[in-house]
């Protein structure tokens, strides 16, 4: 490539930087490009994967709705009714859950919201048997599954399985608020002041879940 002269052009900022410079004069010695941090909405929402992955509810009961899009806006109601959706729309209003869920792999706290109707009769046979209860006590292995066109949410109950102290500590500073939830958008998370955090039931299991 052929180099352009630059004799006479005084190329130098104001003011000059103490950093030592690279043999070719542009960039710092010692630089590199920094790392691109993922959106906020990739590590406050858990989006099941075709990776398994352990989750821990920790909100109870859930939070249970209506979901439909238009223009790209989320549209949520806690009733069928509320959508007033027109009866020749192709894609109907979904039946959704949200829910608080402590994310083994990432070891944050993160909203789950699942559509999925299998996936929700899922949680639902489990919930209703008596050896199993209430999710907030037990994990579930989360992972998705391709079938023809469709992708569905695959949900398996782990072993019993305690929450460690610093998972404890972020279920109990950051509650889940509905009204975000029917919102749509933002941080669906409220901070709690330490003093006003209440005792955690997370680790006193009803059952222990024998699948």
């Amino acid at each position: 490539m052929e180099t352009i002269k630059t004799e006479g052009l005084n190329l130098q900022n104001s003011p000059q930087s103490d950093k030592s410079i690279s043999s070719n004069g542009f960039l710092p010695a010692d630089y590199q490009l920094p790392q691109e941090k993922s959106a906020e909405k990739l590590t406050i929402f858990f989006k099941p994967s075709h990776e398994k992955v352990s989750v821990r509810i920790l909100s109870s009961p859930a939070i249970m709705g209506w979901e439909s899009w238009e223009n790209r806006r989320c549209i949520r109601t806690r009733t069928f009714e509320e959508q007033k959706v027109p009866v020749d729309v192709t894609e109907k209003p979904r039946h959704f859950w949200a829910m608080k869920v402590f994310n083994r792999a990432t070891n944050s706290i993160q909203l789950w919201v699942e559509r999925d109707s299998k996936a929700l009769q899922t949680m639902m046979e489990l919930i209703q048997d008596p050896r199993c209860g209430n999710p907030i006590h037990y994990d579930l292995i989360v992972s998705t599954e391709v079938i023809g066109k469709k992708t569905i949410t695959q949900i398996k109950p782990a072993a019993l399985q305690p929450l460690n102290k610093e998972a404890i500590e972020m279920s109990n500073t950051f509650l889940l608020s509905e009204e975000a939830v029917f919102k749509g958008s933002g941080n669906p998370f409220v901070k709690v002041d330490k003093q006003n955090i209440a005792p955690s039931k997370f680790n006193q299991p009803e059952n222990d879940c024998p699948f």
